[in-house]
């Protein structure tokens, strides 16, 4: 893939397949018990489903205005956006509140611990989800294009496939069935936060998030958790979170090692897949993420390269992309480990285009191999 910048704006989507239903999931009701761990935080999400598609529905926080919980939406095409009546939150990070969206038709409410918090009619159709879509906690929805995250903690979530009435929201109480039963529900009373349901069969928890007493823990930066479907199968591996991209293969000790980018899922990283017979994958740790400065050179994208190796020392060459970096959009960054598992990045060996023989824009991609003729890689 010569042109990945270009490809992470397609719009597929092949995470996420939740068991297939009858009929598209659209009235309904999103609940959340959840806990903000500060009121100054903006754009995260307690709950969110996504289509797959760059489409859904969720419970947003503080988005367009500060302290109010809002229905947020893929370009605000179901979301009101004059919320200066709304309530301000007050909950601190150990107080647990209630909030439900329930959505019927065209009409929307809001409650909060069962009082209406906000109504209001869309201007738009309701999103149908169907067999593609997925659960979201931390992150807004699957193709933000920021880095905002949820910072609490969630006691209980649960999506209903219809329009609650108040007094059905009212009843609900934390980790307790209800009828009507819910479509996809967490009480995230196991550490691997399984969905009661049984619909959304894989679950992961992603950049720090974690169970803790019963309740599932956000930072705030990178956390989320990602309800999709299994990916256990044989010889075709898919990853649970995120577009998967440009794989990058290396063979040491009898194994197959299989680097690969992963967008869609916060900013591009390097994960890793390993297998001795290139049929049955084990996921390994993330290699690296774009955890640099903000304008440096992998502040924001994780582009592809190569790995090799050198008297028993591991080099990973890599893109940093990054066009609020002042010094230049691409750069090939340096890596190195001792097992392949664990890497420590380089900044200090970056280099980019000079301008003169290579322009700096798709300067990027390297590929660096021993030539025998010159003897020097």
């Amino acid at each position: 893939m010569k042109r990945i910048a270009s490809l992470i704006a397609l719009p597929f989507f092949f995470i996420a397949t939740a068991v297939a239903a009858p009929v598209p999931l659209r009235d309904k009701t999103l609940v959340v018990w959840v806990a903000p761990a500060n009121l100054t935080q903006q754009a995260g999400s307690a709950l969110t489903i996504d289509d797959g598609q760059s489409h859904f529905d969720g419970i947003i926080f503080g988005e367009i205005t500060p302290k109010k919980w809002m229905p947020g939406s893929d370009g605000f095409c179901r979301t009101l956006k004059e919320q200066g009546n709304w309530p301000d939150e007050t909950a601190d990070g150990r107080t647990f509140v209630q909030v439900a969206i329930a959505y019927k038709d065209r009409q929307v409410t809001v409650y909060r611990n069962g009082q209406q918090y906000a109504h209001y009619t869309m201007g738009n159709p309701p999103q149908e989800f169907g067999p593609q879509s997925a659960v979201v906690i931390g992150m807004r929805h699957l193709d933000q294009g920021d880095d905002a995250h949820f910072a609490g903690a969630i006691d209980d979530a649960r999506i209903y496939d219809r329009a609650l009435s108040a007094e059905q929201v009212t009843a609900l109480k934390p980790n307790e069935a209800s009828e009507p039963m819910p479509w996809a529900w967490w009480t995230f009373d196991d550490k691997a936060a399984e969905d009661r349901t049984g619909r959304f069969k894989a679950v992961k928890l992603a950049g720090g998030a974690k169970v803790e007493d019963g309740k599932l823990v956000l930072d705030g930066m990178n956390a989320s958790l990602f309800a999709t479907v299994s990916a256990a199968d044989s010889f075709h591996f898919r990853a649970s979170v995120g577009n998967m991209g440009d794989t990058i293969p290396f063979y040491h000790n009898g194994q197959y090692h299989v680097f690969y980018l992963t967008w869609g899922a916060g900013k591009t990283s390097w994960d890793h897949i390993v297998s001795t017979d290139l049929v049955h994958w084990k996921e390994l740790p993330r290699a690296l993420t774009s955890d640099g400065a903000a304008d440096g050179p992998d502040g924001e994208n994780m582009f592809t390269g190569c790995v090799i190796e050198k008297n028993g020392v591991f080099h990973l060459y890599y893109t940093g992309w990054n066009p609020r970096n002042p010094q230049g959009r691409e750069w090939v960054m340096h890596a190195t480990s001792t097992d392949l598992v664990k890497w420590t990045k380089h900044p200090e060996h970056g280099f980019r285009a000079d301008g003169v023989q290579y322009l700096n824009r798709d300067f990027r991609d390297p590929y660096v191999f021993w030539n025998d003729q010159d003897k020097a890689w």
